[in-house]
């Protein structure tokens, strides 16, 4: 359990400090990675087998850490991974809006994109660090 605690926080971390750093860069790269259907379900994959790992791992646990995990595992694989998966058009759809909301890459002022990196960094190292020590 600890390794998929500490994988998924590096990699929560991996994809939203560059938010911090180079917003303009990151907001076009996201936008390239939902263009089109086929880029959607292969992220899909992705998640539904992190979620999978998750329900694999936290599956016989009465601890309250793990247990949340397993139940967040259970949320990935089954809603997020499908809705990539099954409906890609739908979330192309909600992912533009959030990324219209992030800021347009052109311009100066991208503040709520960085604010949203470090949350995203913060939420991360929780993880590593429930991973490390907790679980």
């Amino acid at each position: 359990m600890s390794a998929v605690c500490i994988v998924l926080g590096i990699l929560i971390i991996a994809s939203r400090a560059p938010l911090v750093f180079a917003p303009q860069a990151t907001l076009l790269f996201y936008r390239q990675m939902v263009a089109t259907n086929g880029r959607v379900r292969a992220l899909g994959v992705v998640v539904a087998g992190l979620g999978l790992a998750m329900l694999i791992s936290g599956r016989n646990s009465d601890a309250g850490a793990e247990l949340a995990l397993f139940w967040f595992g259970v949320f990935m694989s089954a809603v997020a991974g499908g809705l990539l998966l099954i409906l890609p058009g739908a979330y192309r759809t909600m992912a533009a809006g959030v990324l219209d909301f992030m800021g347009d890459p052109e311009s100066a002022d991208l503040a709520v994109t960085r604010v949203a990196g470090v949350f995203g960094v913060a939420v991360g190292g929780f993880f590593v660090y429930l991973g490390a020590r907790v679980v």
